[in-house]
């Protein structure tokens, strides 16, 4: 049986819309003892739902594992772009820094290290941590 446009269709032949639902279930049956003698329309439809839980199962790790893997893709995404900016801080130190080594001004040198380190050290602790959080997910995985 399937259906077509609203139309319900069993062994080829369109069942009218006033069929009451245990009379398609005795076409049904008498279908099944015929195809499958030995199966009984209780066996069958212990077979269509073990079917039915087992398609219910694939849709779930398929949705899971999707799931993961646009987690991975962000976390990735967020490492790239901290190294990035990472990368960029560490231009703009020696933007900052090149005047005050011009002109030996060691205090401003020491002064603007120290602001650049504690940023740094910051971006490397955030890299670090989407980093744990990517292992994880791809030892789970």
């Amino acid at each position: 049986f399937f259906f077509d446009f609203g139309r319900l269709y069993f062994r080829g032949t369109s069942v009218p819309k006033n069929t009451s639902s245990t009379r398609l279930h005795a076409h049904i049956s008498t279908y099944i003892s015929q195809v499958c003698p030995k199966m009984s329309a209780e066996g069958f439809k212990k077979s269509m739902m073990g079917m039915f839980e087992t398609a219910k199962k694939g849709a779930a790790q398929a949705s899971e594992a999707t799931t993961v893997a646009a987690k991975k893709a962000k976390l990735m995404s967020e490492i790239k772009w901290l190294e990035s900016k990472l990368k960029s801080r560490k231009e703009k130190f020696g933007v900052d820094v090149y005047d005050s080594l011009i002109n030996n001004e060691h205090g401003e040198v020491d002064r603007i290290l120290s602001l650049c380190k504690a940023e740094l050290e910051e971006l490397k602790q955030e890299i670090m941590e989407k980093q744990g959080q990517l292992d994880l997910l791809r030892a789970n995985a």
